[in-house]
C-alpha cells in the first residue's frame, strides 16, 4: 500500500476503535501490551480487563515423538513478511557455525507467495541445504513443538501469539523477538532479543541449545508450570464467563433501580400490499398540469411542493421512524399506449416536450447558510443532483456544520464514493477521521472510506 493509503487505513481503524471503546462496558485485550495501545486510542483504564489466550493442556503436553538426533530448533509461523523468516535463516546460518549438526524445522503455510520466493532464494544463497527444512502446514502442532530443543520466533509484530504459549505448554523453552505481549508470556522461562537482531537471537538460541541435561529438564518443567498457571483454556473461558456474569448482574441491578427502561419489542417493517385494480381509461394531464402533480395513486394527488417537503422531512428522520413505501405507493403518468390506456410508472418526459421538472429543486432562497437545518439539507441535495465542481465545495462547507446529522449526510458513501473524485474523497474523509468531535460522524467517515477503497479494488 502507498503511504497515504496506510495512513488513512490506520485512521479509519482508530476511529472505529474509539467508537467501540466509547460504547463498551468492558474491553478485554489478550495482553497488557494491547491494553496500552487501547488506552492510547481512547479506552478508559477502568473498563479494561486483560484475558490471556489459553490452550488445552491435554492436547499440548510434553511427549516423546520421532525427531532428529541432532540439536533441533523449531519455528511455527505462516510464511509472511511479519514473521521475518529472513532473520530466521540468518540466525540458522550463525548457529550452524557453532553447531554444524543443528537442524531448523519450519512449519507453516505460505501466506505471501512473493515473500515465499524471497525466503527460498535466501535459503539457496546462504547454502543452508538440510540445515533448514520447510515442513509445510501441520495439523498436529503439538508434535512439531515436541520435536524441538528450542522454539524460535522471529516476528517483527505480534499481539499474544499462540505459538509461544503452546510451546510452553509442551515444556519447550522459547527464544523470541521482544514484540507484543511475548515478554508477558515468557517471564522467567525464555529469552528475548530485539526484532531483526540476528546476533542476539543466535546467541540466545545457542545458550539454550548448550544447556546440560539437568538444567534443560528444570527449564522445561518451569515452562510447563508457567503455562499451567497462567495460560490454560479453562482460565481463559473462566475470564469470559466472569465478564458476562458481572455485566449481566450490573444490568439487572440498574434495571431494578429503574435506571434502564424496559426493553421494547423490535417491530419488523411490513410492506404495504396494494391490491391490483382493473385498468381504466385515464385522462393524460397536459404539460402544465404535470408540473403541479407528480404523484397519482388511485385518484389521489399532491402538489409537487408538498411532496418535496415530505421527502426532505423524511431525510431528516432516523431510520427507525421512516415509513416503508413500496413501488406501488408512488407512480406517475406514462403516455397512452395503442389502446388509449395509461399505466402507472415513474414520471416520463417525452423528448419532444420542452419543459423543466422543477418539483425537486429547492425553494428560492434556500442556502447552505440558512439557520434551518432542513433548508441546508435541501441546498446540499440540490448541489448533489447537479454534481460538478461545486459539489466538493458544498461538502467541505457542510463538514463544519454544527449539526452532526448534516455532517454525516455530507460524507455518505453515495456522495464520497460516487459523486466525488476518489483522491478528493479520501482526503476529505481522512480530515473527518482525524478531527471531527462526534464519534458517530467519525464512524460514518470510516464506513464511507471503506466503500471508496472497495470501489477501487473491485
Amino acid at each position: 500500500f502507498p503511504y497515504y493509503l496506510k495512513k488513512f487505513l490506520v485512521q479509519m481503524i482508530a476511529a472505529i476503535s474509539r467508537t467501540a471503546f466509547y460504547y463498551a462496558d468492558q474491553i478485554s485485550p489478550v495482553c497488557e501490551f494491547n491494553a496500552r495501545w487501547e488506552l492510547r486510542n481512547g479506552a478508559e483504564r477502568d473498563r479494561i480487563r486483560v484475558i490471556y489466550n489459553g490452550v488445552d493442556p491435554v492436547s499440548f503436553s510434553p511427549r516423546r515423538v520421532s525427531r532428529p538426533s541432532a540439536p533441533t530448533v523449531v519455528s511455527v509461523a505462516r510464511i509472511d513478511p511479519l514473521k521475518d523468516l529472513e532473520t530466521l535463516l540468518r540466525v540458522a546460518d550463525l548457529v550452524r557455525q557453532h553447531i554444524p549438526s543443528v537442524q531448523f524445522l519450519h512449519y507453516g503455510p505460505v501466506a505471501d507467495r512473493e515473500y515465499d520466493k524471497t525466503v527460498k532464494a535466501l535459503h539457496r544463497d546462504l547454502n543452508l541445504g538440510n540445515t533448514v527444512k520447510f515442513m509445510g502446514t501441520t495439523d498436529n502442532p503439538a508434535e512439531a513443538y515436541n520435536q524441538a530443543d528450542v522454539v524460535l520466533l522471529t516476528s517483527i509484530s505480534e499481539a499474544f501469539p499462540y505459538s509461544v504459549v503452546e510451546s510452553l505448554m509442551c515444556g519447550k523453552p522459547v527464544v523470541s523477538t521482544d514484540v507484543g505481549g511475548v515478554k508477558e508470556a515468557l517471564e522467567g522461562v525464555g529469552l528475548l532479543a530485539r526484532p531483526k537482531d540476528i546476533e542476539g537471537l543466535a546467541d540466545a538460541t545457542l545458550r539454550l541449545l548448550n544447556l546440560d541435561a539437568p538444567a534443560r529438564q528444570e527449564l522445561e518443567a518451569a515452562c510447563r508450570d508457567r503455562a499451567l498457571n497462567r495460560f490454560t483454556i479453562d482460565a481463559a473461558l473462566e475470564g469470559y464467563r466472569r465478564t458476562y456474569v458481572t455485566l449481566a448482574e450490573a444490568y439487572r441491578r440498574e434495571r431494578a433501580a429503574g435506571r434502564i427502561p424496559e426493553p421494547q419489542p423490535v417491530l419488523q417493517p411490513q410492506l404495504t400490499v396494494v391490491p391490483e385494480t382493473p385498468e381504466v381509461e385515464t385522462v393524460v394531464p397536459t404539460v402544465d398540469e404535470r408540473q403541479d402533480v407528480i404523484i397519482v395513486d388511485q385518484g389521489l394527488s399532491a402538489p409537487a411542493e408538498q411532496i418535496s417537503e415530505e421527502v426532505e422531512r423524511q431525510r431528516m428522520m432516523p431510520p427507525e421512524e421512516l415509513e416503508v413505501v413500496t413501488d406501488s405507493d408512488i407512480a406517475g403518468y406514462a403516455p397512452e399506449d395503442d389502446a388509449g390506456i395509461t399505466t402507472p410508472t415513474s414520471p416520463v418526459i417525452e423528448p419532444e416536450q420542452d419543459f423543466e421538472v422543477r418539483e425537486l429543486q429547492p425553494a428560492v432562497g434556500v442556502s447552505l447558510d440558512s439557520d434551518d437545518p432542513r433548508e441546508r439539507i435541501a441546498a446540499f441535495e440540490a448541489a448533489y443532483r447537479r454534481g460538478g465542481p461545486e459539489l466538493s465545495n458544498v461538502v467541505r462547507k457542510l463538514l463544519s456544520d454544527p449539526d452532526p446529522e448534516i455532517r454525516r449526510r455530507a460524507i455518505a458513501p453515495s456522495v464520497t464514493a460516487e459523486a466525488l473524485p476518489r483522491t478528493e474523497s479520501i482526503h476529505l474523509l481522512s480530515q473527518v477521521l482525524s478531527s471531527d468531535p462526534d464519534p458517530t460522524v467519525r464512524s460514518a467517515a470510516a464506513a464511507a472510506l471503506a466503500t471508496v477503497l472497495a470501489r477501487e479494488e473491485s
